[in-house]
């Protein structure tokens, strides 16, 4: 397992906020991004739409995979279990 420092960071995680309309209502809702290194670019790894209406409850989350460098086959479980908890 390689570590990672904040100097060599391999992957960037940020969210995007969607409106969505439900039953007549507009609401809105936040998705995780993670983008990936790849040479000297940036390519996006992953989105997991919906992931929340909490836009505190999405920066925690971001903070916490990109401060841990989660890897992106992991974002979809640690996604499900937040929703989960």
């Amino acid at each position: 397992m390689n570590k990672v420092t904040k100097n060599n960071t391999m992957y960037k995680y940020s969210f995007m906020e969607h409106l969505v309309s439900l039953e007549g209502e507009t609401h809105k809702t936040y998705a995780i991004v993670i983008e990936e290194k790849k040479g000297d670019e940036w390519v996006r790894a992953s989105v997991i739409h919906d992931v929340t209406s909490e836009l505190d409850q999405i920066k925690s989350l971001v903070k916490t995979c990109e401060d841990g460098q989660l890897h992106p086959i992991h974002l979809l479980s640690v996604v499900e279990d937040f929703i989960g908890a």
